[in-house]
């Protein structure tokens, strides 16, 4: 099933039911007080800057991201 999501009084853009979901319902978002790893890119003249926030852990020698915010 497709919807129909108006995001402005423009032409309405059809989104998955999935989409819409992630859309109303953030996850992942904020930043991480224990993060190892920041990094950030855009451009903020536009002010599209985004950043990321890792908290890795180390298993078996391997470098795994157990938790991750935007």
């Amino acid at each position: 099933m497709l919807l129909v999501y108006k995001m402005s009084s423009r032409i309405p853009l059809p989104y998955s039911p999935k989409v819409i979901e992630i859309f109303r319902n953030h996850k992942n978002v904020g930043s991480l007080e224990d993060a190892d790893v920041i990094e950030s890119t855009g451009s903020p003249a536009y002010g599209d800057m985004t950043s990321i926030h890792l908290k890795i852990v180390d298993i078996d020698g391997e470098d795994i991201i157990e938790e991750a915010s935007f």
